[in-house]
């Protein structure tokens, strides 16, 4: 029974989608350390000097266009993305025959998400609660965090040059990957019968 209801992700038509946040912080925080002793974090009071959310999606046969922006989303501003950013891409890399991985978050299972998904033809499935390893995005979210981290941002302008950047590194192949990565995971979790795959 598990098997079925998670067996398709292994398929080449999915687009994993979800949305992700990068704050930048005025200063960095510092850790104490004696010899031998596990380091311990002081406390801070500094504010993040600025924050984007980066909307996003990846497919077997590359990625959408990233969607950045500042505002908290809402279920109206994810249709909206949606339709911006989705179905261009699903139109023209799949010929909108594709299917929609997204989350459990109350944005994507929202009456009107689900009708705009419904009214588009668009067929769509959402991960098991707590699933982060079932929607390969999230490591593409990790690693876009890993090369932020490596820049010299202090502005919303640096942040936002530092996502375009990466997307411009995010290829085919590099999203092939991800997805196979998938494969193997799908495999163990069928092993274990819905425990973590651990990775």
């Amino acid at each position: 029974m598990f098997q079925a209801k998670i067996a398709f992700l292994i398929r080449n038509d999915y687009i994993f989608v979800d949305e992700t946040m990068i704050r930048i912080f005025e200063k960095p925080i510092y850790h104490l350390r004696l010899p031998t002793c596990f380091p311990k974090a002081l406390p801070s009071t500094s504010k993040f000097a600025c924050k984007l959310n980066i909307w996003g999606g990846i497919s077997y046969k590359g990625p959408t266009e990233f969607a950045v922006f500042k505002e908290n989303m809402d279920s109206q501003m994810y249709t909206e993305i949606l339709g911006d950013f989705l179905f261009p891409f699903g139109a023209r890399m799949y010929d909108f025959h594709f299917n929609l991985h997204q989350d459990n978050d109350p944005k994507h299972n929202s009456l009107l998400c689900r009708n705009f998904l419904d009214l588009n033809g668009v067929s769509w499935i959402k991960s098991p609660p707590k699933s982060p390893d079932l929607n390969p995005i999230e490591l593409v979210w990790n690693e876009l965090k890993n090369f932020v981290r490596k820049k010299e941002i202090s502005n919303e302008l640096d942040l936002f040059q530092a996502i375009n950047d990466f997307q411009k590194t995010l290829t085919v192949e590099k999203c092939k990957s991800y997805v196979g990565h998938l494969k193997k995971v799908v495999k163990i979790v069928i092993k274990r019968n819905g425990g973590w795959s651990d990775h």
